[in-house]
C-alpha cells in the first residue's frame, strides 16, 4: 500500500495498487481502474506484497 505526498489520485494519501513499472526516479502504479506515475521522492512508504505465479 503506497503512502504518497502530495496524494497520487488527488483524493487519497493511501490507496491499495500494483506497481506497472519503474523508470529512472518514477514508479507506474495502477489502482483503481486508472494508472498514475509517482516520483519517487513523493512516497513516504510502501508496504509490498510480492505476487508469485507458478
Amino acid at each position: 500500500m503506497p503512502k504518497s505526498n502530495p496524494p497520487a489520485d488527488r483524493r487519497s494519501e493511501n490507496f491499495i495498487g500494483k506497481i506497472e513499472g519503474c523508470e529512472n526516479d518514477t514508479v507506474t502504479v495502477s489502482f483503481d481502474g486508472k494508472t498514475v506515475q509517482i516520483e519517487l521522492g513523493n512516497i513516504d512508504k510502501a508496504r509490498l506484497r510480492p505476487e508469485f505465479k507458478f
